[in-house]
């Protein structure tokens, strides 16, 4: 994961649900203070049980984040204070170590795995601070979250009242506002789209990794991930040609054992169903994302700034482009609103990184239909007034209404983000 270098330390980018998102750390901090994380079989990094009594007082000011935490490990209870971070590295970044304020500190909580050979924080003594990897105890993806802190905030406010600001504009001053939030949403995808493909150092890597994580959908993208990176894509081909489609789905799920999030998920978004999807379209077209980058490649959109999105997608012919790539690319494999968020959060932001093209993808992008977004999206763009038959519900709307959500530009939502 990269961090975003206007605030290094306190603001992690992650890929989240739609799409990536920065992630400020006050959050997980609020998560660590409600308990908002499974407490059974907690664990350190060196696999000492964990157990919160009494997660500490909230400090914000200097010094640690929490302040007399009561902790059980290893079966002996302890007091002291708790530093929170994204990385097990920070403790080092932010001078902790050398701080004497950070002596009393006797849980070190990380979010994200801790890199090969990267040292722990440690007391003066140099021995090691027992170190908590909070990522895989959430239930949530970090950016629902976000979108849940953020909601109980404005719970006792009503959605017009949100949408109020915009409302006192133009609809053309409207829309260009939007447009606006959703080209910063659009840079950062493609942002973070070029640091996976760097991180992954080949193509074929990055776009398997992606697709099987969005095929997760919002609880099992962790396990898909993992599968993505136990098993690249040449290895997962062989096993779909050697064994079927649903062996090898049998298999897949058999690894991830206890890991998948089955309650009240509809039959379609069942794991073994998403990895049929996927696992079939392996079967009808190995090596696809060579096809699938060749494809990206020839794509040559009419540059269009002005036209409306029912211009745009009549003369770009938008909807046979993404009817071929369904078709000739996926093999008709994956449909309906997750094949729009393949398009919107993986494919086109990465032919943009890929190809070096943030002009020549960014109205397609805009302009596509929209993939998987936050069902109170819907309510904000119906009262916001800015969808018409010229400018029908799209991509663009619903990222730029997303961005307005999550940024400093609604001021009860700047808990979340300062």
């Amino acid at each position: 994961m990269s961090e975003i270098a206007s605030l290094p330390h306190i603001v992690a980018e992650i890929q989240g649900l739609y799409g990536p998102v920065s992630v400020p750390e006050i959050l997980v901090q609020k998560l660590w203070r409600r308990g908002d994380f499974v407490q059974e079989g907690l664990h350190t990094l060196d696999g000492q049980p964990l157990r919160v009594i009494q997660p500490g007082q909230w400090n914000r000011q200097g010094g640690p984040d929490f302040l007399g935490a009561e902790l059980e490990l290893d079966g002996q209870t302890r007091v002291g204070d708790v530093e929170i971070h994204f990385y097990q590295r920070n403790w080092y970044d932010h001078g902790h170590d050398r701080n004497p304020a950070f002596a009393n500190v006797i849980l070190h909580v990380v979010v994200f795995d801790p890199r090969e050979g990267e040292r722990p924080a440690c007391y003066d003594t140099g021995a090691p601070i027992p170190t908590l990897l909070l990522a895989p105890f959430f239930p949530e993806d970090l950016e629902a979250y976000a979108v849940k802190d953020a909601w109980m905030a404005l719970e006792n406010r009503d959605m017009l009242d949100l949408v109020a600001p915009l409302l006192e504009l133009p609809v053309v001053e409207r829309r260009a506002r939007l447009r606006l939030q959703a080209r910063r949403r659009w840079q950062q995808k493609m942002r973070f789209a070029r640091y996976r493909l760097q991180l992954a150092g080949a193509w074929p890597t990055v776009v398997h990794q992606y697709t099987l994580e969005m095929l997760g959908l919002r609880r099992n993208r962790g396990p898909m991930s993992g599968l993505a990176e136990r098993f690249p894509l040449q290895e997962m081909e062989a096993m779909v040609a050697r064994d079927g489609v649903e062996a090898t789905a049998d298999r897949l799920i058999a690894v991830e054992e206890g890991n998948w999030t089955l309650a009240g998920m509809r039959p379609a978004n069942h794991p073994r169903a998403r990895l049929r999807q996927y696992l079939s379209l392996l079967a009808a077209r190995p090596a696809w994302p060579h096809r699938l980058r060749d494809w990206l490649a020839s794509q040559q959109w009419e540059h269009l700034p002005e036209a409306n999105t029912q211009a745009y997608r009549r003369q770009c012919r938008l909807g046979a482009h993404l009817r071929e790539l369904e078709k000739d690319v996926l093999a008709g494999t994956i449909g309906g609103s997750r094949f729009a968020t393949l398009c919107v959060d993986a494919f086109w932001p990465l032919a943009a990184a890929e190809f070096d093209a943030e002009e020549l993808w960014w109205l397609p992008w805009f302009h596509s239909p929209a993939g998987d977004l936050p069902d109170a999206l819907d309510d904000y763009l119906r009262l916001s007034a800015v969808q018409d038959r010229q400018w029908p519900a799209c991509n663009g709307w619903g990222q730029g209404a997303l961005e307005r959500l999550l940024t400093r530009e609604l001021q009860p939502w700047r808990a979340i983000t300062a």
